[in-house]
């Protein structure tokens, strides 16, 4: 087979393979699809140094690892392990403005505001997530992967009332009884974040979710994702608190037509530089 036709061919396949992946692409390793992504995580978190977030410039952090991708049908498009590939995540900066507490006869709601906040997401081929051990072991296994997207928070409605810089992540957890933001159950967390970059950037930085602008602030950028999370305080060891967590975000591949083009543009090169070499000969 002649090289104008080796290349019309691969052109031609490489074109029939996208169009069959229903719209899926996989970059180092992890799958997902054209339109909404769902991540399910498990999350580790607590204030950096150890225990609960208990005070004003308290910072929270905390890791975590992806189990699943779910398009908006909720198949699976890929679950850890897959390609023999984790995806983990790391999150830091997130810095408590304001700690309040509401009663409602014996149950107590405590609710922390945060403001900043980054977060990376790592694939990693040798999987060896855990946080068993130190915060720093935690979050050494969860970072030694190839950066697949970095993150920063993005503004959810209200400014820091120590910073006064924008509130990027709301946290709320009932109890009892007990001291508050130490003795609770039922944490959730709501957030939205921005994409910044990672191999996978350009495909999720799609400012789909907007951004609450706090008293008419202006915001950088529109989020890219949204997350929600639940868990409980008091689990053992360096984490203050262990849960899960729900990630949505859409993500847009080029359509099929766009990349045929693409191929027949490629095959119209080589055929040219073919003739031009023979030219020269």
């Amino acid at each position: 087979m002649n090289i104008r036709n080796t290349v019309l061919a691969a052109a031609l396949l490489g074109t029939i393979g996208f169009s069959q992946s229903s719209m899926a692409i996989t970059i180092d390793g992890i799958t997902f699809a054209n339109g909404s992504n769902f991540e399910t995580l498990d999350l580790f978190q607590g204030r950096r140094g150890g225990g609960a977030i208990t005070a004003v410039g308290d910072e929270l952090i905390g890791i975590g690892i992806v189990n699943r991708i779910l398009d908006a049908d909720n198949n699976v498009l890929w679950q850890n392990g897959d390609d023999g590939r984790e995806l983990t995540v790391y999150f830091q900066g997130y810095f408590a403005e304001s700690l309040a507490t509401d009663a409602f006869g014996t149950t107590f709601l405590d609710r922390i505001l945060f403001s900043g906040g980054s977060l990376s997401l790592f694939s990693d081929s040798t999987p060896n997530f855990s946080a068993s051990g130190t915060q720093a072991a935690g979050i050494a296994s969860a970072t030694d992967g190839s950066l697949f997207l970095s993150l920063t928070g993005s503004a959810i409605g209200g400014f820091g009332a120590n910073t006064g810089d924008p509130i990027t992540l709301a946290s709320e957890a009932l109890r009892n009884s007990g001291d508050p933001f130490t003795n609770s159950f039922n944490i959730t967390g709501r957030g939205l974040l921005d994409v910044t970059g990672g191999s996978a950037a350009s495909f999720f930085n799609t400012n789909t979710f907007g951004c609450v602008g706090a008293n008419g602030a202006p915001c950088p950028d529109d989020a890219d994702k949204s997350f929600t999370s639940s868990g409980q305080l008091g689990v053992a060891g360096a984490w203050a608190a262990r849960g899960t967590g729900e990630v949505q975000d859409v993500a847009l591949i080029p359509e099929p037509a766009t990349l045929a083009l693409l191929g027949v543009g490629l095959a119209g090169m080589a055929f040219g530089t073919r003739r031009k070499a023979k030219a020269v000969a």
